[in-house]
């Protein structure tokens, strides 16, 4: 049955949609413009709002009619318990990367794991893994089913925005600013060689710095370049250049991500569907 769903799926256009702590946006792909929800002030545990999310999401595609279709979705970096860890051997079998993703999300958050599900990507030498809690993972592929729809993608934003855009030779930070977590990315020739996600602050131009400083310090990095990807929503008090100017006396030679290094990013458009409509 879930090969018939697919089959019949891949005649319609998609289903994209954006799923944070303070937005949901849902793009039906009929050519109108896409649906935006705003919260003010997310309650619960991670997994809670994650699930409450996911709910809302399933809700929306109810009420427009939303059944037999794909849906590529893009999840907030707030909810994403990234690694990046060394591989002892390139050959590695599913069951040992799972045991040794096991080990390294054990020791990280103990008994915090329990009803998280992690996927992985492998580079050369490397491996690119992320945790989301299970419950919500769980009741969309099962609200999914029940609307014969199928979930072709299910993105962390932060490697969905990284993905698009240009590859540059040498390292370099990347660090994504929304207005729920602040995500840092260091990259090496377009690897990825660490991520981390940070808890945000009113204070961007304070953070950001902080933040860079203490993980390049982590590494014993002497990169001190950082490309800055800015996805605050319109109603935040962001100001880009005293950003610029703490970021420049720390040590940092910083520039800001233009629109069309990333505009085929599933995030961007959905992003701008935000600054379109704006909280109340």
């Amino acid at each position: 049955m879930r090969q018939i769903q697919y089959a019949l799926s891949v005649f319609r256009p998609p289903c994209q949609a954006l799923i944070t702590p303070y937005t949901l946006v849902f793009n039906s792909g009929q050519r109108v413009r896409p649906w935006v929800r705003h919260r003010s002030h997310p309650t619960g545990s991670l997994t809670e709002q994650f699930q409450t999310a996911v709910t809302e999401l399933l809700q929306r595609m109810d009420e427009q009619g939303v059944t037999g279709r794909r849906l590529k979705l893009v999840v907030s970096d707030f909810w994403a318990r990234p690694a990046v860890l060394n591989l002892p051997s390139t050959s590695l079998t599913d069951q040992e990367v799972d045991a040794l993703l096991t080990s390294h999300y054990r020791r990280t958050y103990g008994d915090l794991m329990e009803g998280w599900r992690w996927c992985w990507d492998q580079q050369p030498e490397s491996l690119i893994a992320v945790a989301w809690p299970g419950g919500g993972l769980d009741a969309l592929k099962a609200g999914l089913s029940e609307r014969n729809c199928v979930l072709a993608c299910a993105k962390p934003l932060g490697t969905d925005v990284i993905s698009q855009l240009p590859t540059a030779s040498g390292a370099l930070w990347c660090a994504i600013l929304a207005h729920s977590c602040l995500t840092l990315m260091r990259m090496q020739d377009g690897k990825i060689q660490d991520w981390c996600v940070v808890a945000n602050t009113e204070d961007t131009a304070g953070s950001v710095p902080l933040a860079l400083n203490r993980e390049s310090a982590k590494r014993g990095d002497p990169c001190r370049n950082v490309v800055i990807i800015d996805l605050h929503d319109i109603s935040d008090t962001f100001d880009p250049a005293s950003l610029r100017s703490t970021l420049q006396a720390a040590g940092w030679a910083s520039r800001f991500c233009v629109a069309s290094d990333i505009h085929h990013s599933l995030t961007w458009p959905l992003h701008q569907a935000t600054l379109l409509s704006p909280c109340p």
